[in-house]
C-alpha cells in the first residue's frame, strides 16, 4: 500500500483551488469587464476616468481583458496538473509582480486612485500563496530547465 505524504497532497489540493480562483478572476473580473463593461469596471468600481469614445481608451482596455483571459487559460492549465505545468505557473508569478509594481507605481504618482491598491494585495497574497502551496523545490529555480543537444532533437 503506498503512502502518501498528506502535507504535499494537501498543499497540491490548495494550489489547485488558488488556480482556479485565480481563473475566475482572470477570466471575468479582470478578463470580461475589460472588454465588456469597461464603464462598470473603470468608472463605477474603480473610479478612474474611461472615455468610451475614445478609442485608445477602448483599444487598450479590451488588449488588457484578452491578455488576462489568456493568463486565465493557463490558470486553469496549471490548475489541472500544477507539477507539469511550473512554468505557467512561474508566468502567473510573474505577471501579478509586474501588474502589482504597475499599479503601485501609479497609486504613488497620483495617476490612479487608492483603490486600486485592492489589485496590489490580491497580486501579491497570489504570488506569496502560489509560492508557499507549490509542491516541491523547483518553482522559484528554474533548474528543470534543461537545453536539448541539436541531436536529441532529430
Amino acid at each position: 500500500m503506498a503512502r502518501y505524504n498528506t502535507t504535499r497532497d494537501e498543499r497540491e489540493k490548495y494550489l489547485r483551488i488558488l488556480l482556479y480562483i485565480a481563473f475566475a478572476v482572470l477570466f471575468f473580473w479582470w478578463g470580461l469587464t475589460h472588454i465588456f463593461f469597461k464603464e462598470f469596471y473603470f468608472n463605477d468600481v474603480f473610479g478612474v476616468e474611461f472615455n468610451v469614445n475614445d478609442s485608445f481608451d477602448n483599444e487598450a482596455s479590451e488588449i488588457i481583458g484578452v491578455l488576462c483571459i489568456a493568463l486565465a487559460y493557463g490558470a486553469f492549465l496549471a490548475a489541472r496538473n500544477p507539477r507539469e505545468n511550473a512554468n505557467m505557473i512561474r508566468v502567473l508569478i510573474a505577471a501579478a509582480i509586474g501588474c502589482s509594481l504597475v499599479f503601485l507605481y501609479n497609486i504613488l504618482a497620483g495617476n490612479a486612485p487608492i483603490s486600486l491598491l485592492f489589485n496590489v494585495v490580491f497580486c501579491l497574497v497570489t504570488v506569496v500563496a502560489l509560492v508557499i502551496l507549490y509542491p516541491g523545490d523547483k518553482l522559484l529555480f528554474a533548474s528543470d530547465f534543461k537545453f536539448k543537444k541539436e541531436e536529441e532533437i532529430k
